[in-house]
């Protein structure tokens, strides 16, 4: 009965832990780094729902959406609709903040292909250069 429990608090912490990681979300906005989706201001960009920090940052991407939907794929360097396009990956980054101190934010990467996402996540570290100024 203990080993039946204790699996039980197991499988319980596993899917609250998957639940937690579910409900983060990416700023479109502000460098597309991931936080809670409780904290999110959200609106409507070509029919898709997307998230923001703040209302600032809605009056902004209102005033000129195309200045942020769109990123960079680290791998080819080509623009990429970050909206739009179904190839991600999110990994955890060391950002320095303007104080000077260094934190790890997970962050989502943005692809053109799933060619180009395959080789990011065969080595990350070629693609990203840490600390990210913030």
């Amino acid at each position: 009965m203990m080993r039946r429990s204790l699996a039980l608090v197991v499988v319980l912490l596993a899917a609250g832990v998957m639940l937690a990681a579910e409900e983060l979300v990416v700023c479109v906005l502000c460098g597309d780094y991931m936080f809670e989706k409780k904290d999110a201001q959200t609106a409507t960009y070509e029919g898709k729902r997307i998230y923001l920090c703040s209302q600032k940052e809605l009056a902004a991407l209102k005033a000129n959406p195309d200045k942020y939907v769109w990123g960079i794929d680290p791998v080819t360097g080509k623009r990429v609709h970050k909206i739009k396009t179904e190839f991600t990956a999110d990994r955890r980054v060391k950002v320095r903040k303007k104080d000077g101190k260094a934190e790890v934010w997970p962050r989502r990467f943005f692809f053109e292909s799933q060619k180009s996402r395959d080789e990011f996540l065969r080595n990350p570290a070629k693609y990203v250069k840490e600390p990210y100024a913030v």
